[in-house]
């Protein structure tokens, strides 16, 4: 029996937790590879962080985003630039799909209550979209 990381339940990153995950089996014409935890990209910070922070091999492949005290556990902290030159770079390495962002939902400008119950509920995966025009 192994332990794995994440959502037991429904809910935002306070209810991650580590659960029993019984070990795979492999099939017919199949391999199992023991893979250990290469590295973290954090983009919440805080508890979440600080909890799987151990199962990282080397503390500098610990990446946060939100949370600049990740150099206190021995990681980096990658600030994020809002600008237009960033969001226009972003763009371009979507369009060219070098980057491929998840969209979870895509809702009309009038169905704004419902994407932001999508994104408070914790159920969304990737980004939610609301759609102008």
């Amino acid at each position: 029996m192994g332990q794995a990381w994440g959502f037991g339940k429904y809910g935002g990153p306070e209810v991650q937790e580590f659960f029993d995950r019984p070990d795979p089996v492999p099939g017919r014409g199949e391999v199992l590879i023991r893979v250990n935890v290469a590295g973290i990209v954090d983009l919440v910070g805080g508890a979440v962080l600080r909890t799987v922070a151990p199962l990282a091999r080397n503390a500098r492949d610990i990446i946060a985003v939100g949370d600049a005290s990740v150099s206190d556990l021995g990681g980096r902290f990658v600030e994020r630039r809002l600008d237009r030159e960033s969001l226009e770079r972003s763009a371009r390495l979507a369009l060219d799909g070098v980057l491929a962002p998840v969209i979870t939902a895509v809702h009309q400008l009038s169905d704004a209550p419902a994407a932001l119950a999508t994104v408070e509920n914790g159920h969304a995966a990737g980004k939610v979209v609301i759609e102008v025009a």
